[in-house]
């Protein structure tokens, strides 16, 4: 199974109304352009993401940003929070 179809899967078994969500992520991964999701507290995007991760073997990494956050945060090497760490 391919990681877009795997990706739907596991998101669909998981949680409600998370398909522009996987459709996002795949187009993501297909097209190799980094994805901003933001929103209110409370519906699930860090652990749909969480769930992402684990299905990818690629060095995906992920940023939480606050109101604070600002453009220089993200642009001027701001450290990203990730999940797979490197021994180099």
């Amino acid at each position: 199974m391919s990681a877009i179809n795997q990706i739907s899967s596991v998101l669909a078994s998981k949680f409600i109304n998370s398909s522009v969500f996987a459709e996002a992520i795949s187009l993501s991964l297909v097209s190799d352009i980094p994805v901003i999701f933001y929103g209110k507290g409370g519906y699930g995007k860090t652990e749909m993401i969480l769930e992402v991760f684990k299905l990818l073997s690629n060095n995906w990494g992920m940023l939480e940003c606050t109101p604070e956050t600002s453009a220089s945060d993200i642009y001027g090497g701001a450290v990203a929070k990730t999940f797979k760490t490197d021994n180099a």
